[in-house]
């Protein structure tokens, strides 16, 4: 068979590797090798081969040399110089391979043709990337002659297009700026930046030492700072303690560029020489980024690393979906989101999985997803009593809505899920069964019962709150022979305006029955755990008990032990009712309000001719422990309150309406509900709804709502001025 040229070169690196110079310098000098990397003929051979039988003189040992091909056809000799002069240099480089060459061993074997042909695939990162590993490979993809059209190749076939290569750079060097993973200063691989004036690739902390230069501004154009301005590379940085971005010229092209016109002198046509080409240079590299389509690329190459990294994760993500899936966990993987599955164990990962890699992954996701699927169930739980739950709660809003005189006494809507027959109906029926208004609507007739039933069952919590004292006298009382008598609790003590209750969570004073409603003593069980409860639960915790299953609905007072009687409170507030001249031990709290007298604190008052302090009987005992609480009265009869005479409680009152967001009633909004407007209607199904009746309350002394309803009629409107705050208008004034 005829060979040309072509195929003799495909011979490649494997003779080179085997007439290796270090071998044949063990040998007779008379035997060397020649340095060229020429094939080694059959007649070089021919000593081995009779130095078999006869006895000689024992000489040093040979290490046995393998056969090699045939030299070849003058045909196939036939090569250019320069091609010639490159493989032969190549070769050699490739030949003089020393050390370990660990992973790349096998590579080194290869043959030379084979790898310059397997190289011609690769991009130019990768070309870039492999003349870092060993140095043959270098000497191989950095040879100007020989890898030229390697390189050329390689910025052909890549995706995207890169900017052209400029004048003055070599191919590795474009594709070092363009795809360099470090800064060319420190070897940093986080917050990298490309200055392309400079052609540098930068981390923030050396892009902010590079371009550190200022030059300042000249008019006269023949000025070395004027000229130098139109040399050096400038960017637009913002650096720390400085308002907005300042012009920053690159300080390496600015030493040189200033070093270089120096050492020209005087002279003006050389000076204009080297001004005019590095200006050519500076615009044209100035001119990468924008007309040289350079920012367009970074953007692009954004785009697709962006691109390539979600789908290699996505390819990983579905590996693991697939093994998770043939261990049954599919029902928990589908209630996931993508990026909350990003975060499992594993998943946010974008190397192809491995079986060694599942095997350590595995029984970590195992359990993780044996603690979501807890999770989930006491989030199914959770939903289905809060779905139940609500519909009943249509159904009491209706009851509601039709006797309003109930509302003040009822608790909040969700705690009646623990009275029966609700309870069994929400938190015993069969998950799968769907509960509907019609359902509940069956018990309708059953709420006063029930509504009467919890309120009777509140207050004994509450009278069991007052002092001992006041309790005995509530509920029972004396026989003639002097024996106490149990009777029924007299729950009418319950709205003396003596009777004022505290909040173990908030400083509100509550009094009756604005404390049935109170939202802070309807609290998750879990906020009113002793240490021993928690300890408790925590073991319940761990052992996988209940997990995950909080109970939406609550409790009014759970524990009990969430409002107490504030006895202090009640003491001030029985002196002030003497003052005002009621009777402490009957007036309720919405006589006081009619009353609408007002007391001066003696104690703040001043020299005669000031101000003096005034203000109602509740915010009467909120000032008593507000100003006064810490006070230390060696004598108790002092006299601490004064009721106002009529004179001084009309500049009271007047005082009182002129002062922003005040009055002199109480309560300054209008409480007032017409009861037409918020009923509830039943559509043809039996659903309750609000319909569209919308609302807006009356104005006050108004005889018709807006909706027209007559509110003269008796049980045409209800109050809601129980659920107003303690502490509310008419706040204290001062008069003279």
């Amino acid at each position: 068979m005829v060979r040309t040229a072509a195929t003799s070169r495909r011979r490649g690196p494997v003779e080179a590797t085997r007439a290796n110079p270090r071998r044949s310098a063990r040998q007779p000098k008379a035997k060397e090798p020649s340095p060229t990397p020429a094939p080694v003929s059959k007649a070089k051979k021919a000593p081995k081969a009779v130095a078999s039988t006869s006895k000689k003189p024992a000489q040093a040992p040979r290490k046995r040399q393998r056969k090699e091909d045939p030299p070849a056809s003058p045909e196939e000799a036939v090569q250019t110089e320069e091609e010639a002069a490159a493989l032969a240099r190549a070769k050699v480089a490739w030949a003089k391979t020393k050390g370990r060459r660990g992973h790349l061993k096998m590579v080194v074997e290869m043959p030379f043709d084979l790898l310059l042909e397997v190289f011609g695939f690769l991009q130019p990162a990768d070309l870039l990337h492999l003349s870092m590993t060993t140095k043959a490979m270098r000497s191989l993809v950095m040879d100007k002659t020989l890898a030229l059209p390697l390189w050329k190749a390689a910025f052909d076939r890549v995706e995207p297009q890169p900017p052209a290569c400029p004048e003055g750079l070599s191919l590795p060097q474009w594709a070092n700026f363009l795809y360099a993973r470090t800064c060319n200063n420190c070897n940093a691989t986080t917050g990298l930046e490309r200055a392309w004036g400079a052609l540098v690739t930068l981390c923030k902390k050396c892009m902010l030492a590079e371009f550190s230069q200022k030059i300042p501004y000249s008019r006269d154009s023949s000025d070395l700072d004027s000229v130098l301005r139109e040399l050096v590379t400038q960017k637009y940085l913002k650096r720390p303690g400085e308002y907005g971005r300042q012009t920053y010229f690159y300080r390496p092209d600015y030493e040189k560029h200033k070093a270089a016109i120096r050492e020209l002198g005087k002279d003006k046509a050389k000076v204009q020489e080297y001004v005019d080409k590095e200006k050519q240079k500076n615009y044209l590299r100035g001119n990468l980024q924008w007309g040289g389509g350079g920012s367009s690329w970074e953007y692009k190459m954004k785009i697709s690393k962006a691109a390539d990294v979600d789908a290699r994760r996505t390819g990983r993500e579905q590996a693991l979906l697939d093994r998770l899936d043939a261990l049954g966990y599919t029902s928990v993987i589908t209630r996931l989101p993508r990026h909350s599955r990003l975060t499992l164990p594993g998943f946010g990962g974008v190397k192809p999985l491995t079986d060694k890699e599942w095997n350590k992954l595995g029984p970590l996701l195992v359990d993780t997803l044996e603690e979501l699927q807890k999770t989930f169930k006491g989030q199914d739980w959770k939903k289905m009593i809060n779905s139940r739950t609500n519909t009943m709660v249509w159904v009491y809003l209706y009851y509601i809505c039709q006797h309003r005189d109930k509302e003040p006494y009822a608790p909040q809507k969700r705690s009646l899920a623990f009275v029966e027959p609700f309870r069994t109906m929400i938190y015993d029926t069969d998950p799968e069964t769907e509960l509907e208004q019609k359902d509940f609507f069956k018990h309708l007739e059953e709420f006063p019962q029930i509504l009467d039933a919890w309120r009777e069952e509140a207050d004994d919590v509450l009278i069991e709150l007052f002092p001992q004292s006041t309790s005995e006298d509530a509920g029972s009382k004396k026989s003639k022979k002097g024996k106490a008598k149990e009777v029924a609790p007299d729950r009418s003590v319950l709205k003396l305006g003596t009777t004022i209750f505290t909040c173990k969570w908030c400083p509100e004073a509550l009094t009756y029955p604005a404390v049935l409603s109170h939202n802070c003593l309807y609290r998750s069980p879990a906020r009113n755990r002793t240490d021993e409860e928690e300890a408790e639960a925590s073991t319940n915790e761990e052992a996988g008990e209940d997990e995950g299953m909080e109970d939406p609905n609550f409790r009014w007072n759970v524990g009990y032990n969430q409002v107490w009687f504030d006895e202090a409170a009640s003491a001030c507030a029985t002196a002030v009712i003497k003052v005002l001249g009621e009777e402490p031990t009957t007036t309720t709290w919405e006589e006081l309000d009619k009353v609408n007298k007002r007391v001066e604190c003696v104690r703040c008052r001043k020299d005669k001719g000031l101000k003096r302090l005034v203000m109602d009987w509740r915010n009467a005992i909120l000032h008593e422990f507000d100003k006064h609480g810490e006070d230390e009265d060696g004598n108790s009869d002092v006299a601490k309150w004064e009721l106002l005479d009529d004179e001084s409680l009309a500049i009271a009152y007047e005082k009182e309406k002129s002062v922003k967001k005040n009055s002199n009633v109480r309560p300054v909004e209008q409480t007032k509900r017409c009861c037409e407007c918020e009923k509830l209607v039943l559509d043809e199904n039996g659903k309750a709804s609000f319909g569209r009746w919308g609302y807006a309350a009356p104005a006050p002394g108004a005889t018709a709502c807006p909706k027209g309803h007559d509110l003269t009629l008796e049980g045409a409107t209800y109050d809601t001025a129980w659920a107003i705050p303690f502490k509310s208008t008419p706040y204290p004034v001062k008069i003279a």
